[in-house]
């Protein structure tokens, strides 16, 4: 009886631990679990960037925020949730904060990941996310790109167009993978709404990683920051797949 009783209790415990993408159906999700999804799950990482160097890592500083939609920001080369501008790197890529010594936090998300596709498709269509044909296709159209978004940029960073700095992010941009090749970054989509930015890296499934790779790096230089997160594959599964 009283193994019977632990053994109930301990089920229960999980179950109330669950995070919501485990738990239920992305329709049910709240505002805080859509947030959750987008800014602070295996598939989003906020990331402590110094703004004056380009070191990684870095101390404590303003929060960036931007794991979530910027307005109708790029999502995949295939066009889902498309908006915002193409292309450019943005025109004044200088210190964000004008402080050697200081520091910005932001988002790393892998926006072609199925609980991030519904983790949008719920924060933009609300209720009518189970119904609407713009949500079902968000969701279930097919991803030919990995698609990295880095959130919570100045936005003074993405200001005009260049295809010179466009050209540097891309050489600056890869995921690496111990064993292969680093996948370089081949395109980029940028979005801007008031003080913050976007930007959305597009790199080629010609290489695809799978969960026996085990460990995925981003790596990016953008302007004087260097961008860095590691992902573990094992955590990113998602109802017996892996979701990237």
């Amino acid at each position: 009886m009283k193994k019977s009783l632990l053994l109930i209790l301990t089920l229960s415990v999980c179950v109330w631990a669950a995070d919501s993408w485990q738990s239920k159906p992305f329709t049910e999700w709240s505002d805080k679990e859509i947030q959750k999804v987008l800014n602070s799950s295996p598939w989003s990482k906020e990331v402590s960037v110094p703004a004056g160097s380009g070191g990684g890592g870095g101390g404590r500083g303003r929060r960036g925020g931007g794991g979530g939609d910027t307005g109708d920001a790029p999502m995949s080369a295939g066009g889902t949730g498309a908006g915002g501008s193409r292309g450019g790197g943005g025109g004044d890529m200088s210190t964000p904060g004008g402080n050697l010594n200081s520091s910005i936090n932001v988002i790393v998300s892998w926006r072609t990941a199925l609980p991030c596709r519904q983790a949008i498709a719920r924060q933009k269509y609300g209720a009518d996310a189970a119904t609407s044909a713009d949500a079902k296709k968000m969701i279930e159209e097919p991803q030919k790109f990995y698609a990295i978004v880095v959130g919570g940029l100045p936005g003074r960073m993405l200001r005009g167009s260049s295809d010179e700095m466009k050209a540097g992010l891309l050489k600056n941009t890869m995921l690496e993978v111990k064993g292969k090749d680093p996948i370089q970054a081949s395109d980029l989509q940028t979005a801007a709404n008031g003080q913050q930015g976007m930007i959305v890296f597009l790199f080629p499934k010609t290489n695809p990683i799978d969960a026996d790779d085990k460990e995925v790096e981003f790596v990016s230089r953008i302007g004087p920051m260097t961008v860095k997160q590691k992902f573990k594959l094992k955590d990113m599964m998602f109802n017996g797949k892996l979701e990237l």
